[in-house]
């Protein structure tokens, strides 16, 4: 008597669908990098545009779990068309693509804006229209970092080349 194989063969996509896949993460990036990020969309889009397209990204991801070729092409189109839908109500509402030099993140849930420079947060605020959202400069940033922690930062910088800090965890003195 044979054995039945018992190991199940992995589902992939097919390579033309993985280049794809690859083209329009891609896309996504860079078109989230001229917006500022999906926070940030997201955040000026109406509630019900939002769940839509929530509820478009979890379709995706569906698909892509699900490894059928065509299925995940029907989804990427899909997206595509998504984020046209985003794109035209951000315009038509007189948004505008973040400016090269300023940035967003969203951080804790909350949106920052960076800029490198103090004098910059003017244009900052006015070119973004975003009232709820933070802005600081970098050169403000650095301003609030002790000079003992920057110090500490240039040694181990010297010392371990490409070192950088992950986490900073303050603790409350006893002595005060």
């Amino acid at each position: 008597m044979r054995k039945k194989n018992t190991i199940l063969e992995k589902k992939e996509f097919s390579p033309h669908v993985l280049r794809l896949i690859k083209e329009y993460k891609q896309q996504e990036i860079n078109l989230l990098n001229l917006w500022g990020s999906e926070a940030r969309v997201l955040s000026l889009v109406s509630n019900e545009l939002r769940l839509k397209f929530k509820k478009a990204r979890d379709l995706y991801g569906d698909a892509y779990n699900s490894k059928d070729d065509a299925k995940m092409l029907e989804m990427i189109n899909m997206m595509k068309r998504a984020f046209d839908v985003l794109i035209k109500d951000l315009r038509d509402q007189g948004y505008r693509e973040v400016e090269a030099d300023i940035r967003c993140f969203d951080w804790d849930g909350d949106l920052w804006y960076v800029t490198d420079m103090d004098y910059q947060l003017p244009r900052a605020r006015a070119t973004t229209g975003d009232p709820n959202a933070n802005y600081i400069s970098i050169q403000e940033l650095l301003r609030a970092v002790p000079k003992e922690m920057m110090d500490m930062r240039l040694l181990l910088a010297k010392q371990f080349e490409g070192s950088s800090f992950q986490y900073v965890k303050t603790v409350k003195s006893n002595d005060s």
